[in-house]
């Protein structure tokens, strides 16, 4: 997978000097295991070290230097740009995996010394088979949520007790995303990406479905929340949800994709 040999190599020449300074593990993991548990168990390379979880303040280190190394070697090659958070979420991932198994973060610094090539190691293999499920199943989950969901009563309007808020007002936000993608790339002269994350709020409708108040906005960044606004107050009124709260909604929704359209092309 390209995501992992990106990842697993020059990214963390760092812990040999981290294992200079005789850091004490703790035997409360640092983090719960972001896949199936089964993946987080010790295995092989952690055979014979002590089953513990690195110190926070390894960890700390370890997200701050990853992501600045991935940063640094985007920048060499913007080929290989999977998003613009794309840098920190993968460091993140490692990060979680190296404080949810119990002695991998030995491992991982023994490996490092060794050989200075980590992907070659048993180590490396099994921190690349663990962000690999973490991933697949990431994009199972993505697959399954009503937020990527296309409604089945139109754009406008929700359809009923099945068509939720989520798919509606992710469906328009992708439309928005794709239309400032569109227009983006007619100035630019090639596909551009968008900014990616989550978007959350509560909407109050009137009794004819228009949006009259938002509250609670959140989202992961500016870009995308200049594109969630647009997608709530466009496309014409929402029906009212078929509950005793109809007039209050919760939404949550998630844009996934940096390139929303030339993606779904490829």
């Amino acid at each position: 997978m390209r995501i992992t040999s990106i990842l697993i190599g020059p990214v963390l020449l760092w812990a040999t000097v981290a294992a200079h300074a005789a850091l004490t593990g703790s035997l409360i993991p640092q983090n719960a295991c972001p896949a199936p548990a089964r993946y987080c168990r010790a295995g092989a390379p952690e055979s014979g070290l002590p089953r513990d979880y690195p110190p926070p303040t390894f960890l700390t280190h370890l997200r701050i230097q990853c992501t600045r190394t991935l940063r640094e070697r985007f920048a060499m090659g913007p080929q290989t740009l999977l998003g613009p958070g794309f840098a920190p979420r993968l460091c993140r991932l490692t990060s979680a995996f190296l404080g949810a198994t119990p002695g991998e973060w030995r491992a991982v610094i023994i490996a490092q010394m060794r050989s200075g090539n980590l992907k070659q190691t048993a180590a490396g293999r099994q921190l690349k088979r663990q962000i690999k499920a973490a991933v697949a199943a990431q994009v199972a989950q993505a697959s399954t949520t009503p937020a990527l969901a296309t409604p089945r009563s139109g754009a406008g309007a929700f359809g009923g007790p099945r068509t939720s808020a989520n798919t509606v007002i992710a469906a328009r936000l992708h439309a928005v995303r794709v239309a400032m993608e569109r227009t983006a790339m007619r100035r630019t002269g090639h596909p551009v990406m968008l900014p990616t994350g989550v978007c959350s709020a509560v909407l109050t409708l009137s009794p004819a479905g228009r949006v009259r108040q938002m509250k609670r906005l959140h989202c992961s960044n500016e870009g995308l929340q200049q594109a969630f606004w647009r997608a709530v107050f466009s496309g014409g009124p929402l029906h009212l949800l078929a509950s005793p709260d109809g007039r209050r909604v919760d939404v949550h929704v998630v844009a996934p994709m940096a390139e929303p359209g030339v993606a779904s092309l490829r």
